[in-house]
Formats: C-alpha cells, structure tokens, sequence
C-alpha cells in the first residue's frame, strides 16, 4: 500500500468508529520523525470518552519514506477499532469526483476551513493541538499566519517571550472524510 493508501485507510476506520455517535471520539495520528538518517510517517489512533480520562491509543505502525514500504503496527489496518473485520464502503463514482475536487487550490478567495499543525523546536512530532480545530482562511498561507498569530499570543499569555519559542507550520483542507495533503510554512 502507498503512504496515501494508509492514511485514507486509517481515517476510514476512525470515521467508522466517530459514526456509531456513542460518547466515543477516535482521533487520527500521523507524525513524521527524521532522524539519525531514517524518516518515517508514524499511524496511530486515539480513543478518548466525554467527561472521562478514559485513553487508548492503537499503534498502526510507519510508513519508512526512505525505502517506500509499510511497517504493521500492533493494530491491523485490515480491521476495525472494535476488531471486526473492515471492509471498505463502496463509492460511486460521482463520490470519488467530489472528494478529488476539494483537493484543487482554492481559487475563487471563498473561506475554507484548514487544520493546522506546529512542530516545536526541540520537539520530534507535530503538534496537532496547538491551536483550535480549524482555522477559517482564504489561503494556506493566510491560516497558518492566523495560526502563528494565535500561538505567539498564548505564548505572550504565558509570561514568556515568544521569541524563544521557534515553530514551525503546516496547514491542509478538510475535507468531509480527510484532510488534503500537507502545505509547509515557507
């Protein structure tokens, strides 16, 4: 399977799971690490419950972006978060146009909403929680400058100089299902 393949994967099992509307929330975690030579892309899920501490986390294994291949990780891809077997829903044509058009630039300025991301210095993962959900923009650049905004100014909240904190950004569209792929901060 390709690292897109996965990611599509991954977020279908969590959506499957989100679907059943049961105080249940499944999250998606993707983090990229580098280092010591390697870079891999890192799949996990999280499942957390209102009003508890209730945390499970299922490790879905790395995609190894250097030798273009997938390692497993404890959870199987090939079933659900409950452990059924996951079988794929079937799309129609005119679904699979949709999902492609909401990938395109945004070229008519109409606001679309963006998740952002922040990689801390001295951190390894992103950051998913850094700022809110979405972010509301006409552009990538525009929400990650909102974004950059944002966390300079809880930062400047917490007493410290937000000079000292280097980060870095990355925003995608989301879309019903999925978010687009990522745009880095120039």
């Amino acid at each position: 399977m390709t690292k897109v393949e996965i990611i599509e994967r991954i977020n279908a099992i969590a959506n499957l799971a989100n679907s059943y509307n049961n105080g249940y929330h499944y999250e998606v975690k993707v983090n990229e690490w580098v280092k010591y030579g390697k870079d891999r892309t890192y799949f996990s899920i999280v499942e957390t419950r209102d009003n508890t501490t209730h945390y499970v986390k299922r490790d879905y294994g790395y995609y190894d972006n250097n030798a273009d291949e997938f390692v497993a990780g404890k959870a199987s891809i090939d079933y659900t978060f409950s452990g059924a077997k996951f079988e794929e829903p079937a799309k129609d044509e005119s679904e699979i146009i949709e999902v492609k058009a909401t990938k395109v630039e945004n070229t008519e300025n109409e606001t679309v909403k963006y998740t952002i991301e922040a990689l801390f210095i001295g951190s390894d993962n992103w950051d998913t929680d850094a700022v809110q959900d979405y972010v509301e923009a006409n552009s990538a650049e525009e929400a990650m400058s909102l974004a950059r905004d944002y966390i300079r100014d809880c930062i400047i909240e917490n007493g410290e100089n937000p000079d000292e904190h280097g980060f870095a950004l990355r925003a995608a569209v989301i879309t019903d299902f999925e978010h687009g792929e990522w745009i880095y901060e120039n």
